[in-house]
């Protein structure tokens, strides 16, 4: 099975190109990789390929041909007086991710835009969910388009039982007036990663990061206390004197630590919570030493925490005048 050992946040992306959730943040475009599913007709990955390339994306990104659902299809054909049954079995996440010719890295974050399907395809994973996945995006119904079809209370509750918690849910049109759609943001817990999954340490710190990516910034408190727990910041060597997420969070978990010794900050109550679905542009020089405080302020407002950012640098002021 694909195995996270990279410290790459791996993005999956199930559904429409155009519903993909995850933000395209310029400052790491070389820590993320990110996998689009299509089906394993020439035309139509040609036309998902074009998308995903003709836009903003990351430079490891990955196209495959891979139709993923939780159940086998049948496609019936009507000629004349002639019916052709087509019997098709597609993959299974945790299958795909099973072969030994998979090129692509097991998901931290998972983006399933398919809402009549999202239940069946996160249900058919658990091998992924218990060991990989650190954030799930999904599309839910609110009230189900067919008969027995799953809602979102269905969907919340099966993630539940991997240690997921809803951190966000925003309502999106639905198909008519009576059956509200909406999408929902749910991160694991903690305790979930440290107990499931193999580099527990690394994808802690992925977490962190998507917190703050998603303006959960005492989420992403809570994952950087759970990382100190296991490792320490040496243990990562050379990586935190290059660009990249992983040297911002040092410095950012340096800085709110500094501010913490002087004063009581409400985590929760230090940001603006932001759409985080557009393009995000944090192109800004990393810096050492104490200028450090100031480069983490800068990253902030460049993610959309400008309130944040904004308050740090008056804690800051305040620090140096006393």
């Amino acid at each position: 099975m694909a195995q996270m050992t990279s410290h790459k946040i791996s993005v999956h992306h199930l559904g429409e190109v155009s519903h993909a959730s995850f933000p395209v943040v310029h400052a790491f475009m070389h820590d993320v990789q990110a996998v689009y599913f299509g089906p394993q007709d020439n035309r139509c990955l040609s036309r998902i390929r074009q998308q995903v390339h003709g836009r903003t994306h990351y430079p490891d990104t990955h196209v495959v041909p891979y139709c993923i659902s939780a159940h086998n299809e049948e496609f019936v054909e009507r000629q004349e007086s002639r019916v052709n049954c087509l019997q098709m079995a597609p993959a299974r996440l945790d299958a795909f991710l099973a072969d030994p010719d998979c090129q692509v890295s097991a998901p931290t974050y998972l983006s399933v835009a398919l809402q009549e399907q999202a239940y069946e395809i996160l249900n058919s994973a658990p091998k992924t969910l218990t060991r990989n996945v650190v954030a799930v995006s999904a599309e839910v119904w609110f009230l189900p388009m067919v008969q027995g079809g799953k809602r979102y209370q269905d969907v919340s509750d099966l993630l539940a039982g991997y240690g997921f918690a809803v951190e966000n849910l925003e309502a999106q049109q639905g198909p008519d007036a009576v059956h509200g759609a909406g999408l929902a943001l749910l991160f694991k817990k903690p305790e979930r990663i440290i107990e499931s999954h193999p580099h527990a340490a690394l994808d802690l710190l992925k977490a962190a990061m998507l917190a703050i990516l998603h303006s959960r910034v005492d989420l992403a408190h809570s994952y950087l206390d759970a990382f100190e727990t296991l490792s320490s910041w040496h243990t990562l060597g050379p990586v935190l004197h290059r660009p990249g997420y992983l040297p911002f969070l040092a410095r950012w978990r340096h800085a709110m630590q500094s501010y913490a010794q002087v004063y009581a900050l409400p985590f929760p109550e230090l940001y603006s919570p932001r759409d985080a679905y557009g393009q995000v542009d944090m192109s800004c020089s990393m810096l050492e030493g104490d200028e450090a405080l100031f480069g983490v302020e800068t990253l902030l407002a460049d993610i959309g925490l400008e309130q944040l950012a904004h308050t740090l640098r008056n804690l800051r002021h305040a620090q140096l005048q006393a």
